[in-house]
């Protein structure tokens, strides 16, 4: 939600740059869902998606902690994007191996909560903005990243 504005912000980028970022990110994004759904499909999903998001907190946390400039920043944001599509694959699959309901509804639910944790995020995201900064992003997200990460060992 604020990596835009972050972008701008702090390294300067143009609109236009900012979408090329984007874009760059996004191929990220779409590696990590081909390699969650091909090789490293086969790693049990607790420790996939565990792992995923221990490396997209470090990965968000460096980006929104200290200007490493442009190059440096377009490839952490690549590895955050590449682990969050590992990390929302594995996640898939997991409810799909552990729901005792549908897979139906067990992934309609999966949704739901999904967007209303995106909502809540962006409140989160929003409050720690206004009152820290960049910096207090850069602790805050990894943190909910390494709580997630945590909640994901628990049956």
């Amino acid at each position: 939600t604020y990596l835009g504005a972050f972008l701008d912000d702090e390294l300067g980028l143009s609109t236009g740059q900012i979408g090329l970022v984007f874009m760059v990110a996004g191929a990220g994004y779409l590696a990590g869902s081909l390699l969650a759904g091909g090789p490293i499909g086969r790693i049990p999903a607790r420790m996939l998606i565990a792992s995923a998001n221990l490396v997209m907190a470090i990965a968000l946390g460096l980006t929104l902690s200290a200007s490493f400039g442009i190059a440096v920043t377009i490839a952490l944001l690549s590895i955050a994007a590449l682990a969050g599509a590992i990390g929302s694959v594995g996640t898939s699959a997991l409810l799909t191996v552990e729901t005792p309901a549908g897979t139906g509804a067990t992934m309609t639910i999966n949704s739901a909560l999904m967007n209303l944790g995106s909502a809540g995020g962006g409140a989160i995201g929003g409050l720690l903005l206004a009152t820290g900064g960049y910096s207090a992003m850069a602790i805050g997200l990894p943190l909910f990243a390494i709580l997630a990460a945590a909640l994901v060992w628990r049956r």
